[in-house]
């Protein structure tokens, strides 16, 4: 037949099929990561808490300002709830991203030279991982 793999313009005779390699990972495991990647962070004094962490219209120009005050150039910014000028403002910048608490996991923790959370931030973590 022409779909043999032999002939010319055939068929592939163990094609790719796409997988999904993800793995489930425990509570308690990722609870874990979370408090030791954290624990690591303040120990590289890697973490800065700060009071608050908005910018007041969806302006780059203005995060880019708000991150020269603090001599960051790599940050993840983590706030309490999602503040949408912060979020429109951060994603036109090279390695600077910002999440509320719910979107933070640990290769996103690892990934960044500096992780700048809010206060209220870091009450919700805590929250969370107790």
């Amino acid at each position: 037949t022409i779909r043999s793999p032999i002939w010319r313009t055939g068929g592939v005779t163990f094609a790719a099929k796409p997988q999904d390699h993800s793995q489930k990972v425990n509570k308690k495991m990722y609870r874990g990561a979370m408090k030791s990647i954290l624990s690591e962070l303040v120990r590289q004094e890697r973490l800065i808490v700060v009071d608050n962490f908005s910018v007041e219209a969806p302006k780059t120009k203005e995060l880019v300002a708000k991150l020269k005050e603090l001599e960051l150039t790599d940050a993840l910014i983590v706030t309490s709830e999602v503040d949408e000028n912060l979020f429109l403002a951060a994603r036109n910048l090279y390695k600077v991203d910002a999440r509320d608490v719910a979107g933070i996991d640990p290769v996103s923790l690892i990934a960044f030279d500096k992780v700048v959370m809010t206060a209220e931030a870091v009450k919700q973590v805590e929250e969370m991982l107790a």
